[in-house]
């Protein structure tokens, strides 16, 4: 598998808050053990179309392509890296077995917009970390989750810190969601 300079990847922002008592990265990694891969649910708005289409164009590529997960915690984020294998917006009955049991019990297959299914989760590295820089932007994703409440982010993983930085490249909120979700804009 390789990687290209030029991929996309994905940033999500998630939270155990959510289900008390869940360690979501756990839960996942212990299907991953028992079953080689997991779908990793995501509720509320979907990622666009084309996104997706980019994202899986990649896989399918054998270009390597990678989901972060991200997680607000007190201060700082806890960032865990997975390998991404596929992103569908349902869930095929068959694949099933590949959900944490906690799934099930919340609802939240029920309720998910999105699906990722990923083969490795691990904890990213500080120097994969800075070297997010966000697709419509240009800005370092640190940045962007300090100042952003949107749940999704398409990234470059590369060294953008050389380039020269330039309002040209400084988007607004509007067009940033345009970036992730222009599939709910067309009529605009």
């Amino acid at each position: 598998m390789s990687t290209a300079k030029n991929a996309q990847h994905l940033v999500v922002r998630f939270s155990d808050y959510l289900y008390k008592g869940i360690d979501t990265i756990r839960e996942h990694k212990l299907v991953i053990e028992n079953k080689g891969a997991v779908w990793f649910a995501k509720v509320g708005r979907p990622l666009a179309k084309r996104k997706i289409e980019i994202l899986n164009g990649q896989i399918s590529k054998n270009i390597r392509t990678y989901l972060f997960l991200v997680q607000n915690k007190e201060t700082s984020y806890i960032w865990t890296q997975a390998i991404l294998e596929n992103v569908a917006t349902e869930l095929a009955k068959n694949d099933t077995t590949l959900i944490p049991s906690y799934y099930k019990r919340h609802n939240i297959d029920g309720q998910s917009s999105i699906w990722f299914k990923v083969s490795k989760l691990y904890t990213a590295s500080k120097s994969d970390i800075q070297k997010c820089y966000v697709v419509s932007s240009r800005r370092p994703i640190n940045q962007t989750l300090n100042s952003s409440m949107a749940a999704m982010f398409m990234i470059y993983l590369g060294d953008m810190g050389n380039q020269k930085k330039s309002n040209k490249y400084q988007v607004s909120f509007e067009e940033a969601l345009l970036d992730v979700y222009e599939d709910e804009f067309d009529d605009y």
